[in-house]
């Protein structure tokens, strides 16, 4: 297994390429490892480290990952833009959420907040085709609005 060079550990992306690893800049116990598009956590075995540069938990001479830097505050659930009027159904990215929208509920702006795939939680809402779509790894989740 290897690390990305492109990865970022203090800024993981929601979904990744099968096969990916990154060290947990949190804890030298732990590393992530990409299996279905999605990041899991995993464990090194007992007296086992992660080891940033060769992306094997080993016993001796382990290379940490650095601490990332604080997050800054999240964003609050809202809209991009001001809504007045919209046909109902239309539907409007949340700010705050990528697997969250807005959707027109009646003609004069009145809008209500839902969840992309119920059924289907790996959707997210593409603000471009404003739709809820399967990711690929290259999904934004930090670009919420069009600018």
């Amino acid at each position: 297994p290897s690390t990305s060079s492109t990865l970022d550990p203090c800024n993981r992306n929601w979904f990744c390429d099968n096969g990916d690893i990154l060290p947990d800049p949190d804890s030298c116990l732990h590393y992530f490892y990409c299996t279905d598009g999605h990041w899991g956590r995993i464990r090194c075995p007992r007296g086992y480290l992660f080891d940033w540069s060769s992306a094997y938990c080993r016993d001796e001479e382990v290379i940490c990952h650095p601490k990332c830097p604080p997050k800054p505050t999240p964003v609050e659930p809202g809209l991009c833009e001001t809504v007045t009027s919209c046909v109902v159904g239309e539907k409007f990215p949340d700010r705050a959420s990528c697997i969250h929208f807005w959707e027109c509920i009646e003609s004069e702006g009145i809008l209500e907040r839902k969840m992309c795939g119920a059924q289907l939680p790996t959707y997210v809402f593409d603000i471009d085709q404003r739709e809820c779509v399967q990711p690929d790894a290259s999904f934004d989740c930090e670009m919420r609005c069009l600018v």
